[in-house]
């Protein structure tokens, strides 16, 4: 994660710092990703930290579609990516949690608290008698009810996010936020909706994903092609680590986006 790809997300030095390991927050069994940690995640992903589950932590990129970019873990063998934070104030309070339910409020703590106010030592710790380093404790926050994550959705909670996770809500409600779109990773691998794969080809297991992706990138229907490219393709053809690399570069050479370039150069680099 460079300081550029922080910058296009409009992350906080707080963020920053955490990602980066300046401020050594407990992760449960994570740690920082490595250029030896070479899992075939998608392009969407820009990872943080990883685990033996297997699993990654990282942001989730809805480019060229007007949805904010969220946090997610993304299990490798499902594959499936799973929000854990809507942004980045409950991604570092959670973090929070977890470092006072290991070790209370340090020093240390208190002096990224200073910098970076998060709350008031007493909500923090009152948090954690509750809830422990659960991402639960998010419910004490009066700023944080109503945007709550899927992570901490329980039964009778309305999920108000943009996260298309069909096992919590397959309602069609992302669907009313233009255009509407959804990629394979975003959707539950046990759930399938033939309606949804009308309207997105990418989602229909009998589409030959690469040829549908070659397709769209040739008409400059990049949304769906960006679709298409974090899609697994279930059925026919689908994407190896090779195909995908020769999509990113197809797709980056013809936006010519220096942002995108960044995106491009980091999952070659892990995907050599």
């Amino acid at each position: 994660m460079t300081p550029q790809v922080f910058r296009s997300f409009g992350f906080s030095p707080a963020m920053h710092a955490v990602i980066a390991g300046e401020f050594e927050a407990p992760m449960r069994g994570y740690q920082r990703v490595t250029p030896e940690s070479l899992y075939p995640y998608p392009p969407a992903l820009l990872p943080f930290w990883d685990n033996d589950n297997p699993s990654m932590l990282g942001v989730w990129q809805r480019r060229f579609i007007d949805r904010p970019p969220t946090i997610v873990s993304f299990h490798l063998e499902l594959p499936f990516a799973y929000e854990e934070a809507r942004n980045e104030r409950q991604f570092l309070l959670t973090r929070a949690f977890q470092y006072v339910e290991a070790r209370g409020i340090t020093p240390e703590l208190r002096q990224f608290l200073d910098a970076y106010p998060l709350a008031p030592d007493d909500l923090l710790l009152e948090a954690v008698r509750q809830h422990g380093d659960s991402p639960q404790g998010l419910r004490l926050f009066s700023s944080e009810r109503d945007t709550l994550p899927m992570e901490v959705m329980q039964a009778g909670d309305t999920y108000t996010g943009f996260h298309p996770v069909s096992s919590k809500r397959l309602d069609g409600v992302y669907l009313q936020h233009p255009p509407g779109l959804i990629c394979g990773f975003e959707f539950d691998p046990d759930t399938s909706d033939p309606a949804l794969a009308s309207s997105m080809p990418w989602l229909d297991p009998d589409s030959d994903i690469p040829d549908l992706f070659r397709q769209l990138l040739a008409q400059g229907r990049y949304a769906e092609a960006w679709m298409t490219l974090n899609s697994p393709g279930l059925g026919s053809p689908g994407w190896d680590d090779a195909s995908l690399a020769d999509g990113l570069r197809q797709m980056g050479s013809l936006l010519r986006d220096p942002e995108f370039d960044v995106v491009v150069a980091g999952w070659l680099h892990h995907h050599p």
